[in-house]
């Protein structure tokens, strides 16, 4: 079970995640600009991350989720990953109330 699980499952989830990385990146930039667009004064700035690689995504299975059941490798739950700022936490609190209710109606992307 340990090797599919940090072996085989976990190396098809970052590759999965590398082909899809390009569709996640341009939807977060997209609804980032909507959502600044949509809201007063909301000015949000995206920046694109790394795909998380294979090597970290097995470290953190073997460190962070060892008592965890199994396929501890389900935890990784941001294989694509971005960041975005905020000039402050309202800003931001506005943000991910907006965006969540984008994604709870399907206009999330």
């Amino acid at each position: 079970k340990k090797h599919y699980d940090a072996k085989i499952y976990l190396n098809e989830l970052v590759f999965r995640g590398n082909i899809l990385d390009n569709v996640f990146q341009i939807d977060m930039r997209e609804i980032t600009k909507q959502i600044n667009r949509e809201s007063a004064g909301m000015n949000a700035r995206y920046r694109a991350g790394p795909v998380k690689t294979l090597s970290r995504s097995q470290a953190k299975v073997s460190n962070d989720y060892l008592n965890e059941k199994y396929p501890t490798s389900a935890r990784i739950l941001d294989i694509n990953r971005c960041a975005l700022q905020f000039s402050s936490v309202d800003g931001m609190m506005q943000f991910l109330q907006i965006f969540g209710d984008k994604v709870k109606t399907g206009q999330g992307g």
